[in-house]
């Protein structure tokens, strides 16, 4: 059994869970994220094993979801190519083998590989009953054991042309799915890679195009408990050190580097000094403008539990308290609609630096809400923040802690997630 640092439990008086109201009990929550992780999992690729592996089934990780289908399933082009895509994963794990978009014309013998960044060929393995269209999967004679975060490349070798490419998918953009990312294409790393050749090589070329190559992985050990920091630039980490990661760094290395649990932050932001930077704190967003775009965060990020801290920027530009929590009732819908079984771990959010009557009426409304999801079902924890801070010592300017601010932050997120994170693992 691992013992847990006294960094759980230095709280502030008011820093609290609040697992009694309205019948909310940490117990339910347990078990609701227990079930949603068994969910999700569900949802990942289960594939049989081939003819050199065992029969029974497996459940991994994929960069794309088997219902993904191209914009172009297949290009006009028919000369011979290698196309692939950069990955990496922010856990250890195994590469049991390839998948690929099969769109009409691309047909003949078609082989996946593994590389490594710099190009050495790890694994390769030839594709067998392929269907006429859709996605196709191969599987390696032995899995390939991969490190966390560092980069490799999926590739497989299409000897007629007519590959998927969605062009330009990688410019400005990551693709990420559970504790797989495939990253921005830059100059010194480009994605979406190929090579014109006669025969299967190494794909050196980036274009920012998807060509819809993925992997099977299966991490090691338990499942990570994906998790969304979602909310604002308090979020995001403005005003902490090492690189505006915010309450995220402290609580990453509480719960990962020394406690050892798995858990995943996904998000289309990255911020801070972490191995694992992803998180939705999106700088001056309002409850509303999270609402408008939620629905697609959670579609890519699909988190089993969220940590929401938000609404600072609604009653600083004069929404009142009533408005801000009826905007934050709206949000909720939205998420319980989108992953009804997903984990809320709602914050009063932290003070103004110059105590805000309108942020002290705002966190005391918020129960309200809490009691209204928990009564209808719904998995949802109230984390009380409202006098974390200490004035004096823990702002960075009147919005914003700075990292001993955030630091308390990460302690009052600290003893429920390490919870849920537990029930998580034990299932």
């Amino acid at each position: 059994m691992r013992t847990r640092s006294a960094f759980l439990h230095g709280r502030s008086r008011r820093s609290r869970l609040l697992t009694g109201v309205a019948g909310v009990t940490l117990a339910g929550l347990l078990s609701a994220v227990s079930a949603t992780s068994a969910s999700a999992a569900t949802t990942r690729t289960t594939s049989a094993a081939g003819a050199a592996a065992t029969s029974a089934a497996t459940v991994s990780d994929t960069l794309w979801a088997g219902s993904v289908v191209p914009g172009t399933p297949a290009v006009s082009d028919s000369a011979a190519r290698e196309v692939g895509v950069r990955f990496s994963s922010t856990v250890a794990g195994k590469v049991t083998g390839i998948r690929f978009y099969k769109g009409t014309g691309n047909t003949g013998t078609h082989t996946g590989s593994l590389w490594s960044a710099s190009g050495s060929r790890l694994a390769t393995v030839t594709f067998t009953n392929e269907t006429s269209m859709g996605w196709q999967t191969a599987t390696f004679s032995s899995p390939v054991s991969v490190s966390a975060n560092v980069g490799y490349v999926a590739s497989y070798f299409d000897p007629r042309g007519h590959y998927a490419s969605d062009a330009g998918y990688f410019t400005g953009k990551s693709q990420v799915s559970g504790p797989l990312t495939a990253p921005v294409t830059t100059t010194k790393a480009p994605n979406g890679v190929y090579r014109t050749s006669s025969r299967s090589t190494f794909p050196n070329t980036g274009s920012g195009a998807n060509y819809y190559v993925d992997v099977t992985f299966t991490p090691n050990g338990p499942t990570p408990l994906t998790v969304m920091p979602l909310g604002d630039s308090v979020t995001y980490g403005i005003g902490g050190s090492g690189g505006a990661g915010g309450y995220r760094i402290p609580l990453w290395d509480q719960l990962v580097t020394t406690d050892g649990d798995a858990i995943d932050f996904v998000g289309t932001q990255r911020s801070g000094a972490l191995p694992d930077p992803d998180n939705e704190g999106h700088l001056g967003y309002q409850i509303t403008d999270v609402t408008n775009n939620i629905d697609s965060w959670l579609k890519t990020g699909k988190p089993s539990v969220i940590l929401l801290h938000l609404g600072t920027n609604d009653l600083n530009q004069g929404v009142s308290p009533a408005v801000a929590q009826t905007r934050l009732n709206t949000l909720l819908s939205k998420i319980y609609a989108d992953i009804p079984t997903v984990t809320v771990v709602v914050a009063g959010i932290i003070q103004m630096q110059t105590a805000s009557d309108q942020v002290t009426a705002y966190d005391a409304l918020i129960p309200a809400l809490v009691t209204k999801y928990s009564g209808m079902g719904k998995h949802i924890q109230f984390v009380d923040m409202s006098d974390t801070l200490d004035p004096a010592a823990d702002y960075y300017d009147n919005l914003h802690p700075n990292q001993g601010g955030y630091d308390k932050m990460a302690a009052a997120w600290a003893p429920v997630l390490s919870q849920l994170y537990g029930a998580s693992a034990a299932r």
